[in-house]
């Protein structure tokens, strides 16, 4: 709560005097007065067996519980499927078939089994297989037929060029691969975004605490000076008029508690999203739990230089962005793969067992050469093209990035500089506030001095007071944004 220009607090306590002078005097409260009782500010300190909040136990809570974290974790999941899937173009493979013909002229039977390997060497694939064929075929299908135990083969299929260095099966592997390392390092950019936003809140939370506690300090002085005012007045040695002022401050310093404790409720709340219990519902932390001060400011050490090259071989925004730039090379020379010729080299070995034609008897060696040759080569073109875009479009943000993290990193360590500067001069103002307000009292024991300067005193220490926790929070804050600069800030 905003309190009044001290210039309007003189002016309506003068005209409060000249009332009082020129009318009738107003009746200050009574001796028994009950006034509104102010909570010490010892109530926010932990209580026994209530330790403070930790800012490592919120940061826990995050990498456990955080909803997002865990959807981003199925994204994970779901590259590692894809994978799996990946993986499935190379699962061996066991075809059968088998065709009767059991009317007309050439009744036959035709069984056959090919076991097939398919591997990466190469593109190399290997088989296995046993076939029979029994009865009456045309002179036309004379292959078809075997001895009576059939017929046992063993080949491989070779790609020289087009699908030799790569093609879809293995590159599908090595897109895979990299996807799960993009989605590895995409799961550690929004943990660390998390993680930065969750340490935000908690400190803010923190000042908010802080700042109750010194707004009950301030109502307490008001109440506690209450009864002595109370005392010199009936004895006569006081203007009345001064227990009227110091009962306007209580009323004022009454509004400003129930400001700065629904400030905490609403810090509270946000902090809840982030720190949640062990089945992962949001918990609001008790004011119990609340730190009794902040950890001692300190400089970061080390140049802006340094730093940002730490932050760059660090975070996680660049992995995920070199790990797609991978996938798309790879996808770019398996295109490039596509638009060479084809040429296969087929072989096999076979051999016939049991009775039958002994021409069929011994082993045979077959070889093939198989040539395919593109004429236009739109299709891969295309894909070359479309391919070549996006890696330079990957490129062009690898490179913004590495600006932007530097100077990320520059912006935070100039950042903790300030606020380290920031709370060292209103430690400087919050002492000699406090050195003046005791000094102001001294001289209003002595009858030189009156409760609206004593009031303007206590206010210009607790406004101190509010800008040295603003300032030791700003310092966490920035010094919580720096470390997730570096990467550092994890949960």
């Amino acid at each position: 709560m905003r309190t009044l220009p001290r210039a309007l607090l003189f002016s309506l306590t003068c005209a409060a005097h000249a009332s009082a002078q020129n009318e009738k005097p107003l009746a200050p409260p009574p001796a028994n007065a009950t006034l509104p009782a102010a909570a010490p500010a010892e109530a926010i300190d932990p209580l026994p067996g209530a330790s403070p909040l930790s800012l490592r136990e919120v940061l826990d809570s995050v990498a456990k519980h955080y909803p997002l974290l865990d959807a981003a974790q199925q994204d994970i999941e779901a590259a590692r499927g894809v994978a799996r899937e990946a993986d499935g173009g190379f699962d061996y493979s066991w075809r059968s078939r088998a065709t009767l013909a059991p009317l007309g002229y050439y009744r036959n039977l035709q069984l056959d089994s090919v076991f097939s390997v398919p591997t990466q060497l190469w593109g190399l694939q290997a088989f296995a297989g046993w076939r029979l064929g029994d009865g009456k075929f045309p002179v036309y299908y004379g292959q078809r037929e075997t001895n009576a135990q059939g017929e046992a083969r063993v080949g491989a299929f070779l790609p020289i060029l087009r699908g030799g260095p790569t093609d879809r099966r293995r590159a599908a592997i090595q897109i895979s691969r990299q996807g799960i390392q993009a989605a590895e390092a995409s799961f550690a950019e929004k943990r660390l975004d998390y993680t930065r936003s969750a340490a935000q809140r908690y400190w803010s939370w923190v000042s908010a605490g802080r700042r109750l506690q010194i707004t009950k300090m301030l109502l307490a002085r008001a109440i506690d000076r209450d009864a002595g005012l109370g005392t010199r007045v009936e004895r006569g040695d006081l203007s009345a008029i001064e227990r009227v002022d110091n009962s306007r401050a209580i009323l004022q310093r009454q509004a400003q508690v129930v400001s700065a404790e629904r400030s905490l409720v609403r810090e509270g709340n946000s902090l809840s999203l982030f720190l949640r219990t062990a089945d992962g519902r949001p918990l609001v932390p008790p004011i119990e739990r609340l730190p009794t001060s902040f950890p001692e400011p300190a400089l970061v050490s080390g140049s802006p230089k340094d730093k940002a090259e730490e932050a760059l071989a660090r975070r996680p925004e660049l992995r995920r962005l070199e790990a797609q730039r991978r996938q798309l090379s790879v996808e770019r020379d398996f295109h490039s793969n596509s638009r060479l010729p084809g040429l296969d080299l087929q072989m096999s070995v076979s051999r016939d067992f049991g009775t039958g034609s002994p021409t069929r008897e011994p082993t045979e060696f077959e070889a093939t050469v198989l040539l395919d040759i593109p004429i236009q080569n739109r299709a891969a073109t295309g894909k070359i093209a479309q391919t070549d875009a996006k890696i330079a479009k990957n490129d062009a943000e690898l490179r913004l990035l590495r600006d932007r993290i530097e100077m990320e990193v520059r912006d935070a360590m100039n950042a903790v500089d300030l606020a380290y500067r920031t709370v060292e001069v209103t430690r400087r103002e919050l002492e000699l506030a406090r050195r003046l307000e005791q000094a102001e009292k001294q001289q209003f024991d002595l009858g030189n001095s009156s409760i609206l300067v004593i009031n303007l005193r206590e206010q210009a220490t607790f406004e101190a007071a509010q800008r040295e926790i603003n300032a030791l929070a700003d310092y966490q804050i920035a010094y919580a944004v720096y470390q997730a600069a570096l990467g550092l800030l994890d949960g």
